[in-house]
C-alpha cells in the first residue's frame, strides 16, 4: 500500500471516530438539556404557589435553566445536527468496511467521504425560533 493511500485511510478512520464521538456527545447534550427543561418546568409548576419553605430564588433559577435548555435545543437544532453526524458516520463506516473487504477502491472511498461531508453540511442555527419565540408565521 502506498504511503499516500495509507494517509487517506488514516484520515478516513479519524473522521469515522470523530463523527461517532460527536454524535454521542450531542446525544448526551440533548438528554441533559431535555431532562433539565422538563425537570425545571415540573418543579416550578408543582411547587410554586404552595405555602412551603422553598426560596423564591430557586423557582427563578429553575425557570431560567428550563428556558435556556429549551432555547439551546431549539436554536442550535441539536436533534437534527446529531442525526447528521450519525448518518454521515453510518455511510462512511459502511463504505470503509466495503473498502477493507476489497469491493471498492480508495478513490471510491474518497468519493463516499465527500458525500458524508455533504450530509453533515453546516451547523444549523435556527434564528427564527429565537427571534419569534418558535412561532410559525
Amino acid at each position: 500500500m502506498e504511503s499516500s493511500q495509507k494517509e487517506v485511510e488514516e484520515k478516513i478512520v479519524h473522521y469515522i471516530k470523530k463523527w461517532d464521538w460527536l454524535s454521542k456527545l450531542t446525544h448526551f447534550g440533548i438528554c441533559v438539556l431535555g431532562i433539565s427543561a422538563v425537570a425545571g418546568g415540573l418543579f416550578v409548576s408543582v411547587f410554586l404557589g404552595f405555602d412551603n419553605n422553598i426560596p423564591q430564588w430557586l423557582f427563578k433559577l429553575s425557570s431560567f435553566l428550563s428556558s435556556i435548555s429549551i432555547a439551546l435545543l431549539t436554536a442550535f437544532d441539536m436533534v437534527n445536527n446529531k442525526n447528521k453526524y450519525r448518518n454521515a458516520w453510518r455511510l462512511l463506516n459502511a463504505k470503509y468496511l466495503t473498502y477493507k473487504a476489497g469491493k471498492i477502491n480508495i478513490y471510491e472511498l474518497i468519493n463516499w467521504y465527500e458525500r458524508s461531508e455533504e450530509i453533515i453540511g453546516n451547523i444549523n442555527f435556527n434564528y427564527s425560533s429565537v427571534k419569534n419565540g418558535d412561532k410559525n408565521d
